[in-house]
């Protein structure tokens, strides 16, 4: 039998369901236990195992639970772990169904189905030391969980964004902030997830459309287009990897880089043009497969190795012409340098400032290790010669 190539995976699952299996229908119970067809148990089983939401582990999420979910958000009673259980879903997009108590999923459910208008968002430009210059941009998810519509059958799941999560769980910026400060940034992230689950490959050529006409628009300016992959959210799967570096490799002019907890994915095999830094706060099991001498990385350096040579007006950070934090004096700085190297077994000679760094000119793979200060950027991680990125934060 011939099947016609455009036909919706989800529509070919369930023709295919019902011709096997036909139209059955049995009561939603019998003597107390959930029953369902064969039909509905074959469609939803594909779906839940991956078909077509790329391998991503996910759970169904049933109405009375988001309902009493969405009373904790409304109510200001959400519970400490939830944060961290339950996806974020901001008080602004939730409202209530007219005439009753009920929250209106269907609404809900509908902004979430909207799809988004645009992918990328563009981040700082940057000029470097040799008069070339850099554009950034972003592509990202909900932090840790994300809530979706599986859109075969209409219900909602939650995501697991962040499989490889660790200690980073109780930092993570992208659970504060912009991110989840206003409503439609919180619901623009979740829409790029839904529509990434449901329909991979539209989302696929919608990135493809933006990128191509960003390359376009910043080649005429002789200005480097780079794209951070993940601002939020990490690569869930192996399909979903496997989809972010067949875009890269249709666009081997353009940057890609991403932080990733999951050591398959900072260990995989990739395109060139495509960056991969494993980052610290991963589970122990994620971790204990990386060799950090020979695989690109970011850690997070703990504050007793700098905090007394930080310059300090009373309790008030001294800050330089770029509104960074610095150190008291030159000394200082190379003093924390050999803290640093003695910390992570490292060559001080190998230690660059951010701003060193971006005078440096590039020199062969994993041969830089770089401090990076609040307000410094992030063309560390977008370079093959540095190895290690360690991160100062206050």
């Amino acid at each position: 039998m011939s099947i016609p190539e455009k036909i919706p995976l989800k529509i070919l699952r369930k023709k295919l369901a019902q011709s096997l299996l036909g139209q059955s229908k049995t009561p939603k119970t019998i003597n107390g236990l959930a029953v369902t067809s064969l039909e509905d148990f074959v469609t939803e089983s594909l779906v839940l195992e991956g078909v077509p939401f790329l391998g991503a582990t996910m759970r169904p999420f049933p109405a009375d639970e988001l309902q009493a979910y969405l009373g904790r958000i409304q109510g200001g009673e959400k519970e400490k772990a939830e944060k961290y259980k339950l996806p974020y879903i901001h008080r602004g997009n939730i409202t209530i169904q007219d005439g009753s108590k009920a929250f209106d999923l269907d609404t809900l459910r509908k902004q979430i189905m909207t799809r988004p208008t645009t992918l990328l968002k563009q981040n700082e430009k940057m000029t470097h030391s040799d008069g070339s210059s850099s554009v950034f941009f972003n592509v990202g998810l909900p932090a840790l969980k994300g809530l979706a519509v599986n859109e075969t059958t209409g219900e909602f799941v939650i995501v697991d964004t962040c499989p490889g999560a660790g200690q980073c769980k109780v930092f993570c910026y992208a659970m504060k902030g912009g991110y989840v400060q206003w409503k439609a940034s919180s619901m623009a992230q979740t829409k790029v997830l839904n529509f990434l689950l449901n329909d991979p490959e539209g989302f696929k050529a919608a990135l493809k459309k933006e990128l191509q006409k960003a390359s376009e628009k910043f080649a005429l300016k002789g200005t480097q287009v780079v794209l951070r992959w993940h601002d939020a959210g990490d690569f869930f799967s192996p399909d979903y990897l496997d989809l972010a570096f067949e875009v890269a490799r249709a666009f081997p002019k353009i940057d890609f880089y991403a932080y990733t907890k999951m050591a398959s994915a900072a260990q995989a095999s990739r395109p060139d043009n495509f960056k991969m830094n494993f980052s610290q706060g991963a589970q122990p099991s994620q971790e204990k497969q990386i060799e950090f001498a020979r695989t690109k990385h970011s850690k997070v350096v703990q504050r007793d190795l700098f905090w007394d040579l930080i310059a300090k007006k009373g309790v008030s950070l001294l800050k330089d012409a770029k509104g960074r934090m610095q150190f008291t004096n030159g000394q200082a700085l190379e003093t924390f340098k050999s803290r640093l190297a003695k910390h992570y077994a490292l060559q001080v000679a190998s230690i660059l400032t951010y701003d060193e760094m971006m005078e440096t000119p590039k020199s062969p793979p994993n041969t830089w290790n770089v401090i990076v200060m609040p307000g410094d950027g992030d063309d560390s991680a977008n370079r093959s010669d540095v190895l290690g990125t360690y991160l100062l934060f206050h």
